[in-house]
């Protein structure tokens, strides 16, 4: 017997895929001279969605994280963003408004790059946020954590967030993140000591303070070649 191949068909609107073909086939700089001006031409200069991670629920459903940018292509405003859809690839109603849940941690740019499930439910986010100014950006790790409808939970942190100032620098993400048997959380990323980037990790309890026992303050550095992810 031949196994028939069921393909679904994907609807992209002409304007969207202008405006991808726009986007990839100029320079930067010609992107920014087009989107000034009141006759910007739209879709191109609209804020952009990115997802970075995926996780999937016991209940199968599906949770999708990464960053809304609020503001413009000339001055973006990035919040944390998550998406939730059902076993069927709708939208979960349940989740957030309409299934959407955003989160602004700081005035200027916070992305999400890594997510966990507990078992409970509960979802935890992690990436970095500026905690300078546009101009004089320090990026620190930052955390969210939702309860099951989207909510932040205020058990958790400060009103359900947490940031972490890695190095006396400029530069700290985080990257990933797992859940200890134990219910800590450990993220990982890179950190910046002045001259170089080094892998960063922070451990922290099930409240979101620093594990100390965990590298003496809850967060550990190692000198290694590491790629920075910030800029974009």
């Amino acid at each position: 017997m031949k196994r028939q191949m069921r393909h679904k068909k994907l609807v992209v609107s002409g304007a969207l895929m202008a405006a991808i073909f726009w986007m990839n086939t100029q320079p930067v700089s010609a992107q920014f001279e087009q989107c000034k001006g009141p006759q910007a031409p739209a879709p191109y200069c609209r804020a952009i969605d990115n997802a970075t991670a995926l996780a999937v629920q016991s209940d199968g459903k599906l949770v999708v994280v990464g960053y809304s940018n609020t503001g413009t292509l000339l001055n973006p405003v990035n919040v944390f963003a998550l998406v939730r859809y059902k076993k069927d690839g709708s939208m979960d109603p349940t989740f957030g408004t309409g299934g959407i849940v955003t989160t602004a941690i700081d005035i200027f740019n916070d992305k999400a790059l890594a997510l966990a499930i507990q078992s409970d439910g509960k979802v935890i986010v992690a990436g970095y946020s500026n905690y300078g100014t546009p101009g004089a950006p320090l990026y620190g790790f930052a955390l969210v954590r939702y309860k099951k409808d989207g909510s932040p939970d205020p058990t958790f942190g400060t009103g359900g967030i947490v940031t972490t100032a890695i190095g006396a620098h400029y530069d700290d993400a985080a990257l990933a993140l797992v859940i200890q048997p134990d219910g800590k959380l450990v993220a990982a990323g890179h950190s910046h000591n002045g001259s170089q980037y080094e892998y960063a990790l922070a451990r922290y309890n099930a409240d979101g303070s620093l594990d100390p026992t965990f590298g003496g303050t809850g967060v550990a550095t190692s000198a290694g070649t590491v790629t920075g992810v910030k800029g974009s």
